[in-house]
């Protein structure tokens, strides 16, 4: 059984609301209709996780919503089969060949239920926690428009830009994160196995530890003194942040504090930005209102200050104000794109300007990527080659010094 929270009107003309179990919308509706009242809507009933406290909510180490490189191989597949004159039904049920794991329950839950007579937005709607918003706003304004084949496409061009811009990302940190793994390895090899050779040649001969060795042997003793709270407490780190980022104070104090580092806070900007602007691009594209363009392409926000200053815009602009002056006020904003927007908004013309924004914030996103690892990795070989060059000289002087107790 699944359940509903309804709003609706009695028979006597009384707005009501509450909550009911079905097993399908269909029912539900049909319960309400028989107990003598209208429904004015029904929805899934959810806990609304703004009100729980942190320790009541569902933890997951990864989130449940599809990646965009899954989202985008699906939603080509379908285009490409709508667009060759396949029914629905079936560009769905072929599309499921070429899916991705993540995606076939999702799409043999849509086929079921648009079989059952559900519209296909409605279908997709119901597996809003794993979809984003752009996704199945897309798909809700090409079934509306009659336009399927093209809001899928442009749903998979979307999507795989994002794709695309997360490999290059993954791509420019591979090499550092390499370094660091190896550095890491260098050291345990040194703690564990290079130290507890040397030092009973040191207590043997009556020699104080060189500084550099005696620091790896305090570290040796701590390691296997306090190895399994040291575990422990690493294997906790990633669950204390998911938990701390559930609550809404969490996630933006940890939000705050990652804008501010140096790169980093820039290149969380310019992403978001790229996803906005691509987004209402597309939307605009669709044929959808300005307004509700903005309002669709405001949730592919991930910073809440972006979101803040989004919801606090549209409201502006729901009663005759500017979004573009209350949206440019922003410091996060760079003066390039602010520009671009107020020329949009100027010339009116968004979908044009707008794709063409999107496109320069992809070139800025692949160049802060670039000063990333060009930022990372020299500092990272400098910090690595100095530590292991200093330990080779303090063992390299232990040996010598030792060779030299031996000859006298």
């Amino acid at each position: 059984m699944i359940e509903f929270r309804y709003r609706g009107v009695t028979e006597r003309g009384a707005t009501v609301s509450g909550n009911l179990q079905a097993a399908s919308e269909k029912l539900a509706y049909a319960e309400l209709k028989q107990s003598g009242i209208t429904p004015l809507s029904l929805e899934h009933s959810g806990l609304n996780t703004d009100d729980l406290k942190w320790w009541q909510r569902d933890i997951a180490l990864f989130s449940s919503a599809i990646a965009a490189k899954h989202l985008a191989t699906t939603a080509n597949a379908i285009a490409i089969l709508l667009n060759a004159g396949l029914p629905l039904k079936d560009a769905l049920t072929a599309a499921l060949d070429s899916a991705s794991k993540p995606m076939k329950p999702i799409l043999q839950a849509v086929i079921r239920q648009i079989s059952q007579g559900d519209k296909l937005a409605v279908a997709f709607n119901r597996h809003k926690g794993q979809l984003p918003d752009t996704f199945l706003m897309l798909i809700e304004i090409g079934e509306i428009a009659n336009q399927l084949p093209q809001a899928f496409a442009r749903a998979a061009e979307h999507f795989e830009r994002q794709a695309e811009n997360r490999k290059k990302l993954i791509g420019a940190l591979t090499y550092p994160a390499i370094l660091l793994v190896f550095s890491v390895f260098l050291l345990a090899v040194l703690v564990f196995f290079l130290v507890p050779a040397l030092e009973p040649l040191f207590a043997s001969s009556g020699l104080a530890l060189p500084t550099m060795l005696g620091i790896l042997v305090n570290i040796k003793g701590f390691v296997a003194n306090n190895g399994l709270f040291l575990l422990f407490g690493f294997a906790l780190i990633p669950v204390a942040l998911t938990a701390f980022r559930t609550t809404s104070g969490g996630l933006r104090m940890l939000q705050s504090v990652t804008l501010r580092l140096p790169y980093i806070g820039n290149r969380l900007v310019l992403g978001d930005l790229a996803r906005f602007t691509h987004a209402l691009a597309a939307m605009l594209e669709s044929g959808l209102s300005f307004q509700k363009s903005m309002q669709a392409a405001s949730k592919t926000f991930y910073l809440l200050a972006l979101q803040d200053l989004a919801k606090t815009a549209l409201e502006e602009m729901k009663q005759g104000g500017s979004f573009t002056e209350h949206f440019s006020k922003t410091p996060l904003i760079g003066k390039d794109i602010k520009q671009l927007i107020q020329l949009a908004d100027r010339a009116n013309q968004w979908q044009k300007i707008m794709g063409e924004t999107a496109k320069a914030l992809d070139a800025q996103i692949e160049q802060a990527d670039k000063k990333l690892t060009n930022l990372i990795t020299p500092i990272m070989t400098i910090i690595i080659g100095s530590t292991i060059g200093i330990l080779v000289v303090s063992v390299i002087s232990a040996i010598l010094e030792i060779n030299e107790l031996a000859f006298q």
